[in-house]
Formats: structure tokens, sequence, C-alpha cells
């Protein structure tokens, strides 16, 4: 019996040439990819406009406080507000305000609240506020802020600048003008039925 031998060839110059052109058909498309890919992070980042920014404040906000009842003060770069009457006697106690300001070196709108279990532990966090009161209950939760009894949600970030001011159209409510990118835009946090403390 024969035994065929086969003789061993190599690769012909077309198929190298082939073989080159398809590897660099693939190279350039990963390439592409990669790229497309990176401007579409850079433009995902980019997205983080002021008309975005307000809208997701916003919701936030009206998640974190569905019964928000007044802006009790407003400054420049925060706004002290009245969430609910939790204890009921339409006076503002300390654990029914939250304080929405603007943290300038992060560049996050944030809302604080006085942390439930540090109340829970001492009850004498919790203190009732006039009206005639509340620039020392903006000066209480700072001194709780330093203290790390309160609870920090942020709303928005990626924030430049933010200005607070009274809304002109809702009583009760806080007009907030955000700047982010060099574009501005504007959110409104207002009370569904406004309702003020009594003095």
């Amino acid at each position: 019996m024969k035994h065929v031998r086969r003789q061993s060839r190599g690769f012909t110059l077309i198929e190298v040439m082939f073989a080159s052109l398809l590897m660099g058909i693939v190279g350039v498309a990963i390439v592409s990819f990669l790229g497309a890919f990176a401007s579409g992070g850079a433009a995902r980042r980019n997205a983080s406009d002021a008309a975005l920014e307000a809208a997701l404040a916003t919701q936030r906000f009206d998640s974190f406080v569905p019964r928000f009842r007044s802006v009790l003060e407003i400054a420049d770069d925060s706004a002290l507000i009245w969430r609910s009457d939790r204890v009921p006697s339409r006076t503002v106690h300390a654990s029914e305000v939250g304080l929405v300001w603007f943290d300038a070196d992060q560049g996050e709108l944030v809302l604080e609240i006085i942390n439930t279990n540090a109340l829970a532990a001492n009850r004498t966090l919790e203190r009732e506020y006039e009206s005639t009161q509340y620039d020392d209950l903006a000066e209480d939760l700072a001194e709780l802020r330093a203290e790390g009894l309160l609870v920090r949600s942020i709303l928005a970030e990626g924030i430049e600048a933010i200005e607070f001011t009274p809304d002109p159209m809702q009583a009760g409510a806080v007009r907030l003008q955000f700047s982010v990118g060099g574009t501005d835009a504007s959110a409104t946090f207002a009370p569904a039925t406004l309702e003020e403390p009594f003095e």
C-alpha cells in the first residue's frame, strides 16, 4: 500500500494580504467603537446641564419632602423649610424642619434634616421655635451639622452657582436659579397647600 505524501506549503501572498486587510478592518472598527464610547461618556458627563439638574432637584425634593408645608426663611444660598407638623401643634419643632442649602465646595444642592435616631436618643434636641427665633434655628442646625447629627441628601450636583429667592407667584415657596456650565435654569419648591405655623 502506497502512502500519499502531502506536501506542506505556506500561505500564498494573496492569503497573507487578505488576512492583513481583514485584521486592519477589524482594528479600525474597534478603534472607532472605543472612540465613540469615550465621546459618549464625555457627552453624558456634559449632559448635566442646568435644566436637567433643576428638574432632578425638584423631583428629589418632592420625594424627600412629600408633605412640605412652607418656606420659613430664605437666604442667598439656603432656605429653611417646614417639612411637616410631626408634633401636632401647628408650631415649628426641630424635627419638622429641613435646611436646603448650596454646598459651594462640593457643587451640590443639599437637604439636611435632624437624624431621627439622634433625636430619639436625646429628646433635648426637640425644641420649639417661634417665627422670631428662626435665626436661632438655623444656628442650631449648623451646630448639629458640626456634631454629625444631620442627615444629608443630595438634590442636585455639578452646580457652579445657585441663588435662592422668594417665589413672587407662590406664597410660601422658594425659587432657585441654577447655573451649570454657563447655562441657567430655575426650579421652584412650593407646597401643594400652603400652611403657615402659628406664632
